[in-house]
């Protein structure tokens, strides 16, 4: 869900409510199972290698604050302390 109040006492007011909720369902014709895929470990070559996606992960998590911050018209300094770390 996403709400767009104004305060935080209007969003707690307005879940204090007990609003209606709605589920969506969608069906189709096709009743063909997907294929299941096996899990695959580390050492298999198609596995991601976290070393070389932890320079990607920071950039991109710059970059997504910094537009967080445009878009509220704030200027956030990015304060990443999680990084991905090789297990």
């Amino acid at each position: 869900r996403l709400f767009r109040f104004h305060n935080q006492t209007e969003g707690d007011s307005y879940i204090k409510s007990h609003p209606p909720v709605y589920y969506l369902k969608a069906s189709h014709g096709d009743q063909t199972t997907l294929p299941s895929t096996p899990y695959k470990d580390r050492a298999h070559k198609d596995s991601a290698s976290e070393a070389q996606l932890s320079a990607k992960y920071d950039t991109h998590g710059t970059k997504s604050l910094e537009r967080v911050g445009s878009a509220f018209r704030r200027d956030l300094k990015a304060e990443l302390g999680k990084s991905i770390v090789p297990l």
